[in-house]
């Protein structure tokens, strides 16, 4: 799963100012988390999800997050 965060990360970056202007996630980055199931890890396992660890999800968080942030110059 945190494979997939990376991946995503890279997206993310690319689309900061898109998503930053549209004050929403851009639409092709939901596309991205959906295609990896990013948005199912609150699910139980009987619904399909995953059940990753809370310190699993705070990484993955943590890795797309830092990809979006502005470095100061």
């Amino acid at each position: 799963m945190l494979s997939s965060a990376r991946k995503v990360a890279v997206l993310a970056r690319t689309l900061a100012d898109e998503t930053e202007q549209g004050r929403q996630l851009a639409p092709a980055l939901v596309e991205e988390l959906k295609a990896h199931d990013l948005l199912r890890l609150g699910l139980t396992a009987d619904l399909g999800g995953a059940e990753p660890t809370t310190a699993e999800v705070l990484e993955m968080a943590e890795t797309i997050s830092r990809s979006t942030r502005r470095r100061s110059s």
